[in-house]
Order: C-alpha cells, then structure tokens, then sequence
C-alpha cells in the first residue's frame, strides 16, 4: 500500500489510493504549464497564490503524518495556483526518502503540475541570505527563507505549512504577515 497521493498520469481523473481525486493534478498541470518562470522570480508570471513549505508537502504527500487528511483535504479544495521553490523540493525529497517510493512521488507531485517549482536566481539567493542575518534569532532555514523572498516577489502572503511559529514571525517585505490557512 502507497503512503502518498500522488497518481500516476494514467491514473488521472480516478481516485487515488488515499481517496484524493487525482483530477486536482491534471487540472493544474493544465492550467500551470504555461506559466512556468523562465529562470528570476521577479521576472516569472507564475500567479502563485498559495506557497507551498516542506512540512505541508511532506504531510500532503505520506499518509503517515498525522496532519496528512486536513492537508489533503485543504489541497483538493484549493481552486488556486500553487507555487514552491527547489529548497523546498530538496527538503520534502530528503524527509519522504525514508518512505518507500517517497522522493519519486514528491518529485512526480511536481512534475505532473501538483505546483509550480519556481528557479532560483542570484539576485534571489542575496535577498535570501539577507532575511537568514535578519531572523537569525528563529533561526530561519535556506528553505524559508526562499518561500519569503517568493512571497515578496509574487505578492502574494498565503503559505501552507506546518511551521506556524516561524511563518508568524516572518514578515514579507518587512511589514505584511503570512497568512496560514490550516
């Protein structure tokens, strides 16, 4: 039995081993492809409404966690575009690898449009590097860090994630709070 819900191309539009409609995946796929980022996020027009952290990830992707029905259950109703970043992905692909075809289904959850990987730049790995000094208190992880600075770039203050302490401290811009939906 699969700890993910991640489906299969060939699998779309039934429901997944967990019961979440894999209708969810090819819609966004759809609807995302076109709007992938070229390689700067202030250059990109991925309209990421809801970010996407590791834990959220991690717990939509393992059936295990304790928190993987209200995120599955949040993710299938969300009717928005979804966006994360590559520290993201490489978090979420290291903690799934103790789950036997984990990594696989985290990295085919993106590839099959589950969200938008946005690239990495120079210019965002400075801004990035300047938020780690600033709440170096938290202390703020390389991962958080790069969702903040995609939140300041796509203006947009939604973030799914299980780390609500860190994400009530962090500021987009310096001034406007997250906003944590579950």
């Amino acid at each position: 039995m699969s700890t993910y819900v991640w489906a299969p191309p060939e699998t779309r539009g039934q429901q997944s081993v967990c019961g979440l409609s894999s209708v969810l995946w090819s819609r966004a796929y759809r609807t995302l492809l076109s709007s992938i980022a070229l390689t700067f996020w202030s250059l990109c027009s991925v309209p990421g409404e809801l970010l996407l952290d590791t834990g959220a990830l991690v717990s939509l992707l393992d059936r295990s966690q304790h928190r993987h029905r209200v995120f599955a259950d949040f993710f299938q109703s969300w009717q928005q575009e979804v966006a994360t970043t590559e520290a993201v992905l490489t978090e979420a692909t290291h903690l799934l690898a103790r789950v036997s075809g984990g990594s696989v289904a985290c990295l085919d959850f993106v590839l099959s449009g589950g969200a938008v990987l946005v690239p990495t730049s120079a210019a965002t790995l400075r801004r990035a590097r300047e938020l780690m000094v600033q709440y170096a208190d938290c202390p703020m992880d390389f991962a958080d860090s790069t969702l903040v600075v995609l939140a300041e770039d796509l203006k947009t203050n939604i973030v799914l994630t299980t780390d609500r302490r860190d994400f009530s401290v962090y500021r987009i811009g310096g001034r406007k709070r997250f906003e944590i939906p579950i």
